[in-house]
């Protein structure tokens, strides 16, 4: 469910909006392997190790909030803040074969969050033969969903643990990306 709405008093334009977002995921997964017997080619029976059955639901209110200046007719500048929102879920790929690390990478992720904000402007000069955009930015991320590799105990058959890494999806507690955009367009030639 969503809605936007603009609201233009002479030469700047409010512009209100949000969004609710419910989702529900469903992770059926069953690993299984062989081992080799008996020499080249020949494989033991198909072994199960490890069968997840997990779902999960997520929902959130995301909102946008921006206000804009137009100087004329082609030149206008602007400033925004908004929310977003990725619903949690679960990694579907790249699982090991190793039952302790794949009851790891099973870990479902939270939902990610970001809160953005822009400045920026916009104009055509030259006939609109000529357009300059630009803009600032900064987004601060809440549970970013990022692939790592972490550390990770495992116990052998033998009953010795071993130190290795696992790679997996997980959440970021926070981060942020910022940065500078410029985008100029010519047409110096008709066609």
């Amino acid at each position: 469910v969503f809605g936007q709405a603009d609201y233009t008093l002479e030469r700047f334009t409010l512009t209100l909006g949000a969004r609710y977002t419910w989702e529900r995921k469903q992770f059926d997964y069953s690993g299984s392997t062989q081992f080799q017997a008996g020499g080249l080619g020949n494989y033991g029976p198909l072994q199960d190790f490890i069968s997840s059955d997990q779902s999960q639901s997520s929902s959130n209110v995301t909102w946008r909030a921006a206000l804009t200046y137009h100087f004329t007719q082609d030149a206008q500048a602007y400033a925004s803040a908004s929310s977003g929102f990725k619903s949690g879920g679960f990694n579907g790929s790249f699982l090991s074969n190793d039952p302790q690390q794949v009851a790891l990478q099973l870990t479902p992720i939270r939902p990610e969050h970001v809160t953005a904000f822009e400045i920026g402007e916009k104009a055509t000069f030259l006939e609109r033969r000529l357009s300059v955009k630009s803009a600032v930015f900064y987004n601060d991320y809440r549970d970013e969903q990022i692939f790592a590799t972490v550390p990770q105990q495992l116990a052998t058959g033998t009953g010795q643990v071993i130190d290795t890494t696992t790679q997996l999806l997980t959440n970021a507690k926070s981060a942020h990306t910022e940065g500078v955009e410029l985008q100029v367009t010519a047409v110096p030639i008709h066609g």
